[in-house]
């Protein structure tokens, strides 16, 4: 009676048992295995954000001293500074540079003067050179806000310079033309442009 109230017994109860278990197993030797994936591809990611933290640390910092150099030369007695936003985590937020002119308070780039701001980007420019050259540089009417005295020490600058990179320079002035090696004038006539030699008078 008590063994007719239990119904039908399986008889590949056992087997099923196994089939299930050894599904049960594999499903846990993956699921270890994807963990072990997990942590590999995190402990790597890791790497790489770390690697490249102090890659831009060392460019940031590198960068940061030459300017201050190169603004000091050009506008004497000045300084010049990046600023990270987020020192914390510096790829959450952008950097200014700062600059103090001589004589003058401390200022963001959006509140320097044209010529400021040029002797500011320019300072930049040749700190990231400093860092990392390039074999020629394109500077196209840089002086054109700049007064006789900054235009000179630009021109300085990039003659100094050009002792390791070339410089192609177009200026209408000739207080930075005078700086230059080779002096190539450009004309316009009736919508055609002519090229011709020029003698530095200075050279």
């Amino acid at each position: 009676k008590e063994l007719g109230r239990l119904g039908s017994v399986n008889l590949r109860a056992d087997e099923d048992y196994e089939e299930e278990f050894a599904r049960y197993r594999d499903y846990e030797e993956k699921y270890a295995r994807l963990q072990e994936e997990r942590k590999a591809v995190k402990e790597m990611i890791e790497e790489i954000e770390t690697k490249k933290l102090k890659a831009f640390m060392e460019a940031f910092e590198s960068i940061n001293r030459s300017l201050g150099k190169v603004f000091s030369f050009l506008s004497p007695g000045g300084k010049a500074r990046m600023l990270m936003e987020n020192e914390t985590d510096p790829f959450s937020g952008g950097i200014n540079l700062v600059v103090k002119p001589r004589g003058k308070e401390v200022q963001y780039l959006e509140a320097m003067s044209g010529g400021e701001k040029t002797l500011a980007a320019l300072s930049l420019i040749f700190a990231i050179q400093d860092y990392r050259p390039s074999p020629f540089y394109y500077f196209d009417e840089v002086d054109a806000h700049l007064d006789e005295t900054n235009a000179r020490r630009v021109g300085e600058l990039i003659k100094e310079r050009s002792k390791r990179a070339q410089f192609i320079v177009v200026t209408l002035r000739e207080v930075l033309a005078s700086f230059s090696d080779k002096l190539i004038g450009v004309s316009a006539r009736g919508g055609v442009s002519r090229v011709f030699p020029v003698k530095n008078p200075l050279a």
